[in-house]
C-alpha cells in the first residue's frame, strides 16, 4: 500500500470512519450471499464467526473494519 492509500484508510471516508469500513459494508451489502448472511446475524461479531477471514475484492480485511459501525450495518439489514 502507498502512502496516499495509508492515509485514506485511516480518515473518514463518505460518512464511515475509514475507507476499509465503508469498503467491507459495500462489499457485504452488494455480495449475495454475504448480505443473507448478514440478515440472519444479530451483531457483527456473529457475523465474523460465521465467515472465514475474508478480504474484499480492494484486499480489505473484514476483521479491520470498524466494528461500532459494522454492528450498526448488521442491525440495518434486519
Amino acid at each position: 500500500m502507498n502512502k496516499t492509500m495509508a492515509k485514506i484508510h485511516k480518515k473518514p471516508y463518505i460518512g464511515w470512519k475509514d475507507y476499509t469500513t465503508w469498503n467491507v459494508s459495500q462489499y457485504i451489502n452488494n455480495t449475495e450471499s454475504l448480505y443473507q448472511l448478514a440478515r440472519e446475524c444479530k451483531s457483527w461479531e456473529e457475523f465474523l464467526s460465521y465467515s472465514i477471514p475474508f478480504t474484499t475484492s480492494d484486499d480489505e480485511r473484514f476483521d479491520k473494519a470498524d466494528p461500532v459501525e459494522m454492528d450498526y450495518m448488521i442491525k440495518e439489514t434486519t
